[in-house]
């Protein structure tokens, strides 16, 4: 038989790859991050290349400061529904200082449409605390009488009022208020007391419902005017039922109020011709919103933080490495060098 010689190529020719070989070999091939041997490359550095690193860092780090502290800002989203639960009472809070009557002169009464009417200047929840002429608290002694060496001029009236949800008032008036029987809420009085009834005052705080953070009360350290003369006061309140949700979802049901007022000067010449009807005193007027306002309290999503962090540092890291590269090239041409090709990097930092 004749034997056939192996040419060159084939004694020289490789073993075949494994399969676990071609598996890793095309694992390799799908390598993002791919590793440049930097003793075949040239790196340039330049002071253009320093200047932008430098302007880069300072932007990145600028953009991740407003980031974390858009992160850490709480929103507040609201939405406004019908009010489920429009049957509970409301409570008002109020402080209020009188500064020409003393505190044997106030008489504070609630009525509401259903005709409830209720005096309440003597229940345990209304206090009253006489003002000398400076508007401080007069003090007592060891049996709670006044002092006799000062003398009271004012008073100041605080305390919480348990109201019914549906539309009424409260008030502070000269005489004796007696319901007649169609209703009608009368306040009896001689019109000489009319003069000595001042009814100026500072409404240090006036609300509906628990605290909770972003609230407002409008009429909170408000001044009224007339403070020599006798007057008229009126407060129209709209009261909205509102359900406050902070970030931990805890939930407070509460209320916020809108306010108009309207006060006059009380003329004794007016009353005495019956020109006028209008009693001295102050009157808060108030209604119950049949919607509901919530308030929720909302913060960004920390995956959402996280894809805003890493875009801010590599989107800027990339438009500077752009923009890098086109100085470089664009100031080689223009100095007549040839641009260094294959290979080249330009480090940023």
């Amino acid at each position: 038989m004749r034997q056939r010689r192996q040419t060159g190529a084939e004694a020289e020719r490789k073993p075949p790859e494994s399969f676990a070989s071609r598996i890793a070999k095309g694992v390799r091939r799908v390598d993002f991050y791919q590793k440049v041997d930097t003793d075949e490359v040239q790196i340039e550095q330049t002071s253009v290349g320093a200047l932008l690193s430098l302007i880069t860092t300072a932007l990145i780090i600028y953009l991740i400061c407003a980031e974390v502290a858009d992160y850490a800002t709480v929103e507040s989203t609201h939405h406004v529904g019908v009010d489920p639960k429009g049957g509970r009472d409301l409570h008002a809070t109020f402080n209020i200082s009188f500064h020409n009557l003393r505190c044997e002169h106030l008489s504070l009464q609630s009525q509401d449409v259903t005709g409830d009417l209720q005096d309440v200047a003597t229940l345990s929840r209304i206090h009253k605390v006489p003002l000398g002429a400076s508007g401080h608290p007069i003090s007592t002694d060891s049996t709670g009488e006044k002092s006799t060496m000062r003398r009271d001029t004012g008073c100041r009236l605080n305390g919480t009022l348990v109201l019914r949800k549906v539309k009424g008032n409260f008030h502070i008036a000269l005489g004796h208020a007696e319901k007649m029987p169609n209703g009608a809420l009368v306040h009896r009085f001689k019109v000489s007391d009319i003069r000595g009834f001042k009814a100026a005052h500072t409404i240090h705080h006036l609300s509906f419902g628990p605290e909770f953070p972003t609230r407002i009360n409008p009429l909170d350290n408000h001044e009224s005017g007339f403070k020599e003369n006798p007057g008229h006061y009126q407060y129209f309140i709209k009261v909205v039922p509102t359900t406050f949700i902070s970030l931990n979802r805890n939930s407070i049901e509460s209320a916020q109020f809108a306010v108009t007022s309207q006060q006059s000067e009380i003329r004794v010449e007016a009353i005495r011709r019956h020109s006028a009807r209008i009693i001295p005193g102050v009157f808060f007027v108030y209604e119950i919103a049949a919607y509901k306002v919530t308030i929720e309290e909302n913060r960004k999503h920390w995956t959402s933080f996280l894809t805003s962090i890493c875009a801010i540092a590599g989107g800027t890291f990339a438009i500077a490495r752009m923009l890098a590269s086109i100085l470089h090239h664009g100031s080689k041409k223009i100095g007549g060098r040839k641009p260094m090709v294959q290979g080249q990097l330009q480090r940023l930092g």
